[in-house]
Order: C-alpha cells, then structure tokens, then sequence
C-alpha cells in the first residue's frame, strides 16, 4: 500500500525565502492557535477512520534538527492511499466541517460568566475557525487524486476558493476571517 501524507495548519514552510521576522510571526501564529492545530489533524483522523483506510503516522511539532534543515511542521499526518476522488476530498476537507462545527458549538452551548472565561473561550472559537480552513497540503492532496477521476463541476466550484484561502492564510488571513466569523456570531 503506498503512503499520503500531508501537514496541515500546520503545514510544511520552506523558511529559506522566508525574512527572520516573517518566519517569527508564522511561528508564533501557528503555537497560539495549538488548539486549533490539533482539532484539525484529528478531524483528517476521524475521517480516515469512518472511510476504513488505515493510519500509518500521526505528529504535531516537528522542528529543524539543524540549522541546515529548512522545514518546519507544526502537524503531519499518514494515511493509506486511496483511489478515490470522493474520499480524498472528503479527508481533506473534514477540519472544513469538524472545526466549524466545534467552533460553532462551543458558542452556542458555553456562556461564560467571566471575562477571563470569555477571552478563553473566544480564543478558542477563533483558532477552530482559522484552522477549519484547508490547507495548501489538504489541497494538493485533492488535486493530485483528483488527475485519473472523474470531477464534476462540483470540483471547479469548491477547489479554487478553498486554494487560495489556504495560500493566503500563511500570511494571517485565516486569523482575519476567524475573527471575522466570531464578531458575526456575537452580532446574531
């Protein structure tokens, strides 16, 4: 069986185009929203599991082990391949669904009492949306199994949007429409 592994927002970044201080913000962007990472990865674990296909590795956090080596993961993830279109996709767009719903959850069901709770619990709704949005792994993975299958016109409608949000988010992006989405769910 071969592998197909993907990081996900934790994605793989070649720092070596990268400025010093760049490389920083991204860093500690994807650290504060941990939280966010995990459910995301999990969510591409879940479904993986419910569609019968087998899981060879599961990591958060690998760092550089030199100084030479240039990537950085915040999360990995190793799955059995699969030949089906509708199944890649729907793998690779789970954390779309998981963390949208968990986000949108804990808005609806926890009303906090105090500000400390409040922070926290915006904080948490606002990294669940961030990292709901796929990403440029989730998508190449779409897109290369997507090469010997049929696509509908479903395909053209989805995959382009979803692409360049998660091209987009390395810059902080994801954080703009999380907090975005936040702000219209304390607006209803």
């Amino acid at each position: 069986m071969s592998k197909i592994s993907f990081g996900t927002a934790a994605e793989t970044v070649n720092t070596k185009y990268l400025s010093d201080t760049f490389l920083l913000f991204y860093k500690l962007k994807e650290l504060v929203s941990i939280i966010g990472i995990v459910s995301h990865e999990f969510s591409h674990y879940i479904a993986c599991k419910l569609l019968g296909l087998e899981i060879y590795e599961w990591k958060l956090f690998t760092l550089p082990k030199s100084e030479s080596e240039s990537e950085l993961v915040f999360g990995y993830f190793t799955y059995e391949n699969t030949t089906s279109y509708q199944k890649e996709l729907l793998i690779n767009i789970a954390p779309l669904f998981f963390n949208t719903l968990v986000a949108t959850s804990l808005f609806v069901v926890i009303k906090p009492q105090t500000t400390l709770t409040t922070i926290l619990l915006a904080w948490m709704i606002i990294c669940f949306y961030a990292k709901a949005i796929p990403s440029i792994q989730d998508i190449n993975n779409i897109k290369d199994n997507s090469k010997n299958a049929q696509v509908g016109l479903s395909y053209y409608l989805i995959i382009p949007p979803l692409q360049f949000l998660a091209e987009v988010r390395i810059f902080g992006f994801d954080y703009i429409i999380a907090i975005t989405l936040y702000l219209t769910l304390l607006s209803l």
